[in-house]
């Protein structure tokens, strides 16, 4: 499933996710890497939504904010998105840290 990982909503959680089981169901909880925070998203293997990233996303909005995770969304992948945007407001605590301004025209992330 780690090949599957790229999407950007990823980049909001540890790459490497805690594997366990509970009552026989075996699932992969991915620990936020926001500052501060302890929350683990559970995403069960058993499942038909296996895939799915909503719980991500969901939290990723309650911990970063809702323009954070607009910013990340229109990233290429979780890579891009990790180190591009995710970890500069890590070190900095500020969104304004991962955009620069190119001359007189619009912010863009880099």
């Amino acid at each position: 499933l780690t090949k599957d990982w790229i999407g950007p909503s990823y980049s909001f959680f540890n790459p490497v996710p805690v594997m366990s089981h509970v009552n026989g169901q075996r699932f992969h909880a991915f620990s936020c890497c926001a500052k501060g925070c302890n929350q683990l998203i559970h995403c069960f293997l058993n499942k038909v939504d296996v895939k799915s990233t909503s719980n991500m996303w969901k939290h990723a909005k309650k911990c970063w904010g809702t323009e954070t995770v607009e910013i990340v969304d229109q990233a290429k992948n979780a890579t891009v998105a990790q180190e591009s945007i995710i970890e500069p407001l890590r070190t900095t605590d500020s969104i304004t840290a991962a955009f620069e301004r190119k001359g007189k025209g619009k912010v863009t992330h880099t």
